[in-house]
């Protein structure tokens, strides 16, 4: 006995933007305070892109060989620029920079991770050394402070 095939439906816009895909909510907590709302959106795959290009810097390193550095701190800040929708306070980098720990952790559960899937929550961390050179700033800039 053979099985008839299903057609499929058609693909629509809305199934391939990331636009399409409903607003989440998070419940923030801070110490002694009354919680509060914030909502987001997932990042599209080019804000992602946007967002890793923006963290990613090019150097030479000591032997004068081109070599990448991923600042973290950046990438978390343009992507909660990109994917917040509703936050009670403004969306600027001062306020981003200076959130404690106990909200950085609650926040970063939903950042996804730049490279492959899942999030970058950093709560694990590492189970294995990164093998980049260490830049340091050169001597002359430390010098002149």
């Amino acid at each position: 006995m053979t099985m008839a095939k299903r057609e499929l439906p058609e693909v629509n816009l809305e199934d391939v933007v990331s636009t399409s895909e409903p607003a989440q909510t998070k419940e923030i907590t801070v110490k002694g305070r009354k919680p509060f709302t914030i909502t987001y959106r997932a990042m599209s795959w080019l804000d992602k892109s946007a967002c890793v290009s923006k963290a990613t810097e090019f150097f030479l390193n000591a032997d004068g060989k081109p070599q990448t550095m991923f600042n973290v701190d950046i990438y978390f800040r343009e992507a909660l620029k990109k994917m917040i929708v509703d936050w009670p306070f403004p969306i600027s980098d001062k306020v981003i920079n200076a959130l404690t720990p106990e909200i950085g952790a609650q926040i970063q559960v939903f950042i996804p991770a730049p490279l492959g899937e899942g999030t970058a929550d950093l709560g694990e961390g590492s189970e294995t050394r990164s093998k980049g050179a260490k830049k340091t700033p050169s001597s002359t800039a430390t010098q002149s402070k």
